[in-house]
């Protein structure tokens, strides 16, 4: 018995006008993109910038309100200073003895004390502009910032008494003592500004009985 093998081969044929778009498909790739994904690179450029652009927006605000920040709590503190500063002489003068306050009154302590001498009886006491009776420069150092610290002491609430007043004796009763704190606050690229804080209070004598009738009718406050 004979046996005859047949072979079939067969042939794919690719109709012309699709092999020709294929090939008008293939011609146009972009060169070193992946097969089949379109070019990318411009636009992730472009997003990548408008990202920039925006965090550029955010931050900057935020940056300054951070600046802003630091420099309200620094001028909080120096300011903290300034009161307690005040706060450490009122007390420790209003401790004194009232003829020792009256003494810087007449020049007879603190600066005034070297200058001309003052007439305790009519005065003057003191001048038009009037002039610290203790200086403090330098009195607190915080970091570059420094304090200086005056102090005035005057009768109230007149401090030039008029010696032809019947109730002159009365005038010389009260003492005020006000308190300045300066200092200069640095600002960031700029030139340092002054700044200036200040209390007044008023000490009565102690040994003078009764007390001016106007005593409850003043805006400062009052000791002993």
């Amino acid at each position: 018995m004979k046996c005859t093998t047949t072979s079939h081969q067969s042939t794919n044929h690719i109709p012309s006008n699709h092999a020709a778009t294929s090939h008008a498909a293939k011609s146009q790739r972009v060169p070193g993109s992946p097969a089949g994904r379109p070019n990318q690179r411009g636009m992730g450029l472009i997003a990548i910038l408008v990202v920039f652009a925006l965090l550029t927006f955010i931050l900057i605000p935020l940056f300054s309100s951070f600046q802003g920040s630091r420099l309200g709590v620094e001028k909080s503190i120096y300011y903290l200073i300034a009161s307690n500063l005040i706060s450490s002489q009122l007390e420790s003068m209003k401790a004194l003895p009232y003829v020792e306050l009256e003494a810087y009154v007449l020049g007879q302590k603190g600066v005034r004390s070297v200058g001309t001498p003052i007439n305790p009886i009519n005065g003057p006491y003191e001048a038009e502009l009037e002039s610290p009776d203790l200086i403090e420069e330098g009195v607190y150092n915080a970091g570059k910032v420094v304090f200086d610290r005056y102090t005035f002491i005057s009768y109230f609430p007149h401090k030039n008494p008029n010696p032809s007043n019947p109730e002159s004796i009365i005038d010389k009763q009260r003492i005020r003592i006000r308190v300045d704190v300066l200092w200069k606050e640095p600002l960031p690229g700029k030139k340092p500004r002054e700044q200036s804080f200040s209390v007044s209070t008023l000490v009565h004598n102690e040994n003078f009985n009764p007390r001016p009738n106007n005593f409850t009718n003043s805006p400062f406050s009052f000791s002993r």
